[in-house]
């Protein structure tokens, strides 16, 4: 939803007493001669739905023990200017379809992707790769996180029967695309 703010202003020649409106904007209207005269402008302005993502950090695990399930968290900034922080979130791995896969060799591996809508969790909303997951709120006020340690937590994990499965010493690698439009 875009949110539109209008304000009229009212200019003012020697003093004359003027009303700022709050309103739909309005043509310019002049003045007339005379000792005093005021005339006024109409000013509208709206303000583009902005989102942002950012305090991403590269996962590397090196030596994994195929005996256990892996889990990584990360902190994450999101940001978004819709009422109330509304977002929405659509991850993409690099697998066929935005699957998430890591390849390497000729094997791939999958991995599971949770999204937490607080920062400091190590659970959440199970996502699915190529899918949107809507009516996501962040409580972040600056696009930075300034001052804050960030707006959510993203969770990359993969059991411990892919683990298994995976060629020892053989690197695998993949990219996980997290996109932020605001709602």
């Amino acid at each position: 939803m875009t949110s539109i703010r209008t304000v009229r202003i009212c200019l003012i020649a020697l003093a004359a007493p003027c009303m700022a409106l709050a309103g739909p904007a309005e043509a310019a209207r002049q003045g007339e001669m005379g000792a005093t005269s005021s005339g006024s402008v109409g000013i509208s302005l709206s303000v583009a739905p902005r989102a942002r993502i950012s305090g991403l950090k590269d996962i590397s695990i090196s030596e994994a023990d195929p005996a256990s399930n892996l889990r990584t968290t990360q902190n994450i900034c999101v940001w978004s200017n819709s009422p109330a922080g509304a977002y929405t979130l659509t991850a993409g791995g690099s697998g066929s379809g935005g699957a998430f896969e890591l390849t390497g060799g000729q094997q791939t591996l999958a991995y599971s992707v949770e999204w937490a809508q607080g920062a400091g969790q190590d659970s959440g909303q199970t996502l699915a790769g190529g899918q949107t997951a809507a009516n996501l709120q962040t409580a972040a006020t600056q696009s930075d996180c300034s001052g804050g340690t960030g707006s959510a937590s993203l969770v990359v994990a993969m059991d411990s029967a892919q683990l298994a499965a995976a060629e020892p010493g053989t690197s695998y690698t993949g990219a996980l695309t997290l996109t932020v439009s605001p709602q």
